[in-house]
């Protein structure tokens, strides 16, 4: 199936004719199943709940890493999309169960009402339904297709004015247009119908959901997507406690203190959002330490990251199409027969663990002149601004080709690697605080928090990378010191020594001293 002269409806139409069983749904009877879960214990699924799992579509997501490249670093981490998304469908039953539980007398907040729990359970469960191998390393490379840049378009166009702004994942994007699809709709009434269900769970309002928008019907009723897509939904909420435990991590989440302070605030013009009251606010600013904790032992592993700069490199010489990446999941990947040809020396590398190494740390203490240039440079490399982008991604592309030149017979093995920094400024701008009456408060107004942990984070727990072959590791680093100091980047002997390079080696490669570290 080729991308060209193609339209995503006609890659999705292709995606749900194998994914999607040509006999009508069984119902599993009456009362639905019930799952033990690692994380959460037991999750009852609904009979029609049942049906749309049993689907190959949502089986497909088995074969779907939820952390990408993690378990080549933490060996259990090997839980899929298929249990994290049960995760967050039982979630999302706990918070609407919360939500109308919490609500005082005499309060005017709207109820959630079962035809509204019906469509949430489901955005819930579906979420990720269009995430495909390794998560969101793949989504870097599909991201950049053009039908996913014109269909991401289309769905902006449906926020109001203050929130056109708002990110939409590629992810997010094909899961729209699944739902929304004339396939997909048919076999879900089909469900609905053989389950003995209402018509009442709109599957554009389930689309609607997952991006985070509110039901066309009820535009006023933001707290709806928040559950699904909000500053403390249930995504976070499963994904912090579910890649905690399977990293082995100590990670706190109080759920349960969350799920008693769950409330809904209304604002001037009255639409109605999510909140926690101020009992909640420790539960927060766990959920905050607990992102930045993964990030810097997880997600940003150094051996993570090599995996991913490894993947990425492979992929843009012999790209992953779009419509191959929509059929196929990490066995297939692994597989060899179904993966294109060009891959096979990745495939075989990223089986045996065989990765790039450090040649080099790149943090606020392994620089001690230039900072203030390499700290712009990311900023650039990951704002929103397409212009900043460009410049600061081929800046890196210039240092990364110099470094290569100045090492013979390397090839193409030398990678910079500068991964996003972790981000808070959703949980800061979107979570409300209810105090006593009707008063309300967004977190930074209540206690500054969100500020000094973006602070922290960016600035003493980030790191870049520069990677090399094994054999190459120290004739890297003596050709990217004089590369980064030409640059006007002072690199110190911490730069190496993080890299488990003895500085000396570098000394005398460069026929200078190199200096100390001036922050400890």
């Amino acid at each position: 199936m080729s991308t060209k002269g193609n339209s995503l409806s006609l890659l999705i139409d292709e995606l749900l004719k194998q994914f999607l069983p040509d006999e009508d749904p069984r119902p599993e009877g009456s009362s639905g199943k019930i799952v033990r879960d690692a994380v959460w214990g037991m999750i009852s699924l609904r009979p029609h709940e049942v049906a749309l799992v049993d689907t190959p579509l949502f089986q497909r997501l088995r074969g779907i890493f939820q952390t990408g490249f993690t378990y080549l670093v933490y060996p259990c981490a090997v839980h899929s999309r298929f249990e994290h998304s049960l995760g967050c469908f039982h979630l999302a039953s706990r918070v609407i169960q919360a939500v109308n539980h919490n609500q005082a007398a005499g309060d005017d907040a709207p109820k959630i009402t079962p035809a509204e729990e019906g469509t949430v359970r489901i955005a819930a469960l579906l979420h990720d339904i269009a995430h495909c191998v390794f998560s969101h390393v793949s989504e870097t490379i599909y991201e950049r297709d053009p039908l996913v840049n014109e269909a991401r378009e289309k769905v902006r166009k449906l926020f109001p004015k203050d929130l056109e702004k708002k990110y939409v994942g590629a992810g997010e994007v094909l899961a729209y247009n699944i739902i929304t699809s004339a396939r997909f709709k048919s076999y879900f009434r089909k469900i609905l119908k053989a389950c003995g269900v209402r018509d009442d769970i709109n599957p554009e309002n389930i689309a609607r959901l997952i991006v985070g928008l509110p039901p066309k019907e009820h535009q006023d009723r933001l707290y709806l997507p928040q559950i699904i897509n909000g500053p403390f939904d249930v995504d976070k909420l499963d994904y912090q406690s579910r890649d905690g435990h399977f990293t082995g991590i100590a990670i706190p989440v109080d759920t349960e203190r969350l799920l008693a302070s769950l409330c809904l605030v209304r604002d001037d013009e009255n639409r109605w959002f999510l909140a926690i009251d101020h009992r909640g606010v420790a539960a927060i600013e766990q959920m905050l330490f607990n992102r930045m904790l993964l990030y810097d032992s997880v997600y940003h592993h150094h051996k993570v990251r090599a995996a991913v700069k490894l993947f990425q490199s492979e992929t843009a010489r012999v790209p992953l199409k779009l419509s191959w990446l929509l059929l196929h999941d990490e066995y297939d990947f692994y597989g060899f027969n179904e993966t294109p040809k060009g891959l096979s020396k990745l495939i075989t590398k990223l089986r045996r663990r065989q990765l790039p190494y450090r040649a080099l740390v790149l943090h606020r203490t392994t620089i001690n002149g230039g900072i203030g240039k390499w700290h712009e440079m990311i900023l650039r490399a990951h704002s929103p601004d397409e212009a900043d982008k460009s410049t600061a991604n081929r800046w890196f592309k210039s240092i990364e080709r110099r470094i290569a030149s100045g090492v013979p017979a390397i090839g193409d093995g030398v990678y910079l690697d500068v991964p996003k920094p972790p981000e808070f400024q959703i949980l800061q701008r979107g979570t409300y605080i209810k105090m006593t009456g009707r008063e309300k408060l967004v977190l930074d107004q209540l206690f500054p928090i969100t500020s000094t942990i973006n602070s922290y984070a960016q600035q003493c727990k980030y790191r870049a990378y520069l990677f090399a072959p094994r054999d190459k590791q120290e004739a890297v680093a003596i050709a990217a010191y004089k590369v980064f100091k030409a640059e006007g980047i002072q690199l110190n002997q911490e730069a190496f020594r993080l890299a488990r390079i003895d500085p000396n080696i570098v000394t005398k490669g460069v026929g200078g001293l190199i200096p100390k570290a001036e922050i400890a």
